[in-house]
């Protein structure tokens, strides 16, 4: 990821079948977004909506894609590393490369659903250990898909003489993001690792991180500018507080928050706020539409792409 802007859809599956997340995702690359992400987790978030509604798994539709978009880059955003073995996920990221005949993103964090690990009998662990098992993945993943045959003995997952063939179209490898705002841990696997970082938070907060960013990368001795810094962000065309908090799927605690947190109010609102971003050395935003996959009055009528082309009429052609 280098210095040039990039704009994607980050697609968040809930509720949705193929059909819904295939007419976002073809929206996106006809309205000249750069790129797809999807999330990677077993069910809906407690509050979105019921556990029981849909939620696609992210590797398999990711698959799918490749083989029904032609220019945008397609990824995940994140793939949870304790979810897979990382010999697999190497193996299957690989492939996702290979059909998009190199378009992927790979981006990979630690996870915290506490009651989505326990429900699918997976060990969440202390923080310490889910970053442990994050680090060891992405050294893994690295090898796999670089090295002819790959070794590694960490704590908690080895390889010895793994191969991973076919090897990523990219080279050396898919750019590698990493999403998670701990600043103890996650931010020194970042420095150590990541091509990006991702993270959604107001400006101030997210200056914050930087510097913390910056310190680790000199304690790892990492130049950080080599280290691509992404936005998560929600879009709500609105300034009305009373159509805003009924965009969302729950209300929230501080929507003054929310509102610093994200791309909300007119499009040139929008505009001065990456503009803002752009100031900080963020090039890449990842951009969710709730009306997509949300929507109080129509909830029958999804995916709503409504503010996808609004935004792209009146936004994208400012930093494209």
């Amino acid at each position: 990821m280098g210095d040039e802007i990039t704009i994607g859809v980050h697609i968040l599956q809930f509720g949705l079948d193929f059909s819904q997340v295939r007419r976002i995702c073809k929206a996106a690359e006809d309205l000249g977004f750069d790129s797809v992400t999807l999330m990677d987790h077993f069910r809906p978030f407690t509050g979105f909506c019921p556990k029981n509604k849909n939620l696609l798994e992210c590797w398999t539709t990711l698959a799918a894609l490749a083989m029904d978009t032609k220019r945008v880059r397609i990824g995940s955003l994140v793939s949870c590393a304790s979810y897979r073995n990382p010999a697999m996920l190497a193996k299957m990221a690989a492939t996702v490369d290979h059909i998009s005949g190199g378009r992927l993103k790979f981006g990979v964090g630690s996870g915290s659903m506490t009651d989505e690990f326990e429900e699918n009998g997976v060990t969440l662990g202390k923080p310490r250990e889910r970053i442990m098992k994050l680090e060891e993945t992405i050294r893994i993943v690295k090898r796999m898909w670089i090295e002819e045959e790959a070794t590694f003995n960490g704590k908690h997952y080895r390889v010895s003489q793994a191969v991973c063939y076919p090897k990523p179209v990219q080279k050396p490898h898919p750019p590698i993001i990493v999403g998670g705002g701990g600043e103890k841990l996650t931010l020194k696997v970042v420095a150590k690792l990541a091509d990006a970082w991702n993270f959604g938070a107001p400006p101030d907060e997210y200056a914050k991180k930087l510097e913390v960013l910056k310190k680790h990368c000199v304690e790892v001795g990492r130049d950080f500018e080599e280290i691509g810094l992404s936005r998560l962000a929600w879009v709500i065309l609105s300034s009305d507080r009373d159509v805003i908090t009924s965009s969302l799927p729950r209300p929230p605690e501080n929507l003054d928050r929310v509102i610093n947190a994200h791309l909300i109010g007119t499009p040139e609102t929008c505009i001065k706020n990456m503009r803002r971003s752009l100031e900080l050395g963020i090039t890449d935003f990842e951009l969710v539409f709730p009306d997509t996959f949300f929507s109080r009055k129509d909830p029958l009528n999804l995916p709503n792409l409504e503010t996808m082309q609004l935004f792209a009429e009146a936004v994208l052609p400012q930093f494209k």
